[in-house]
């Protein structure tokens, strides 16, 4: 079992820095502003005198969605009362909350400390990482589905699905739209024993119908995904194409339109892409391809399209002898012959379990994947033993504070190092 970690944003680990250093506080807004640049705060901004908080930064952490991660410095205050330098997008309302810096120490110099100490952690804690975004492909060895891994540790192939549903096995062609044509194609089928070939036309434009196809009515309500397999002699950009499924015969209201995410120029890829609203896909009698913008004139190939209920699928490791990692530019997963045909050749989803390299913080609210208490005691450690800041403290107590921090992140450390599972292979 993993070291369990205190998931935190970044705001949230920079309040226990600002709180741990004395160097700013948190506070929130008590009286919403009639203007862009007044910060209105009864309870934290307290101090009577005239300009007791000017020259410090302002960051907007919590509230008013527009604000989220602007900053400013306060050009004057008074009780209760801060004015802004830099405008806000929208009025600072009752209840947003924000942080204050002393001007010792920036909110910049704080962000880079954090992720200073988060790139670090990278010589010995590793976050766990699990994807299933790739099939397997009948005569395909190699595939870049590395991204993101330091390391992989386990590969399973799916071995069997509980709960799934066929809504189109392609082996019907299927109604062309009016920029298209459309024909079966029996050699370059993917499943079954024919795929639906669709030529666009120049014509064809944005919002536009490109096929579709009507069958007797499917429940896909105990579904969570829906699978298709698409080739394009085009390169395709996420959202440009969609599959959309109905419940009327005539189209134009369908119930789910599911982006078809980027695709690779003249390969077969298999796509697994989340249902919206499954509780309505009870009565689906209708699958399209509509083209939302323009991708030029092409030619497509869809085939297979399933429904899958995405937690019953039903995985087995392949050995370790079956799978390895090919180093290169890009490092590539690839099967020997054995391990391709355990995991049944052709559209047999993967699924990888390894390590990533920690994530640095990019913005306010995105959690992050290493302990927040930890990256905290760190930066508040470094903060006072380099003697930045430290409000009403000697230097001899600053750093006896400072060093304190520090050998509680040292421990913290040690117990979050990562001991490689067997087998563990490297990217």
């Amino acid at each position: 079992m993993g070291y369990p970690i205190a998931a935190m944003n970044r705001a949230e680990i920079r309040k226990l820095i600002l709180a741990k250093t004395g160097a700013g506080f948190q506070g929130e807004a008590t009286t919403t502003a009639t203007d862009h640049t007044s910060l209105l705060d009864s309870v934290y901004l307290y101090k009577g005198a005239t300009d007791e908080y000017k020259y410090r930064q302002v960051i907007m952490v919590g509230g008013t969605a527009a604000n989220l991660g602007l900053k400013s410095v306060v050009a004057s205050s008074t009780t209760g009362d801060a004015t802004l330098s830099v405008s806000m997008t929208t009025d600072i309302l009752d209840g947003d909350a924000y942080q204050m810096v002393l001007p010792d120490i920036s909110i910049e110099d704080i962000d880079e400390l954090i992720n200073e100490i988060v790139r670090d952690l990278n010589q010995d804690f590793w976050p766990d990482k699990v994807t299933e975004t790739v099939f397997t492909e009948a005569s395909k060895y190699e595939y870049d589905c590395l991204s993101g891994f330091k390391a992989v540790s386990l590969v399973e192939y799916c071995y069997s699905i509980e709960e799934e549903q066929e809504i189109d096995d392609c082996d019907t062609a299927w109604t062309a739209g009016t920029n298209t044509a459309v024909t079966l194609d029996t050699t370059f089928k993917q499943e079954g024993s024919a795929c639906n070939k669709i030529v666009v036309a120049g014509a064809a434009g944005d919002a536009e119908i490109l096929a579709y196809h009507t069958f007797s009515s499917i429940d896909l309500s105990d579904c969570t995904e829906v699978e298709i397999s698409i080739y394009s002699t085009v390169a395709l950009t996420a959202g440009y194409l969609q599959l959309r499924l109905d419940d009327t015969l005539l189209g134009g209201s369908a119930v789910e339109s599911l982006a078809i995410p980027a695709t690779a120029v003249n390969t077969w890829t298999r796509h697994k892409i989340t249902l919206a609203n499954p509780l309505s896909d009870t009565a689906i009698i209708r699958a399209e391809i509509y083209q939302v913008t323009d991708v030029t004139a092409c030619t497509l190939y869809i085939d297979f399209i399933k429904a899958v209920k995405s937690s019953s699928r039903i995985y087995k490791p392949l050995l370790a002898e079956y799978w390895s990692i090919v180093h290169g530019t890009t490092p590539k997963l690839m099967l020997t012959d054995r391990g391709l045909s355990m995991a049944k050749s052709g559209n047999t989803l993967l699924r990888l379990t390894g390590y990533q390299t920690p994530t640095v913080f990019s913005d306010e609210t995105t959690d992050g994947d290493v302990d927040g208490v930890y990256v905290a005691m760190a930066v508040s450690g470094g903060i006072l033993v380099a003697g930045m800041v430290g409000p009403g403290l000697d230097t001899k107590a600053r750093r006896e504070k400072g060093q304190v921090f520090l050998d509680e992140a040292r421990r913290k450390r040690l117990a979050m190092r990562t001991n490689p599972r067997q087998g563990t292979r490297w990217c």
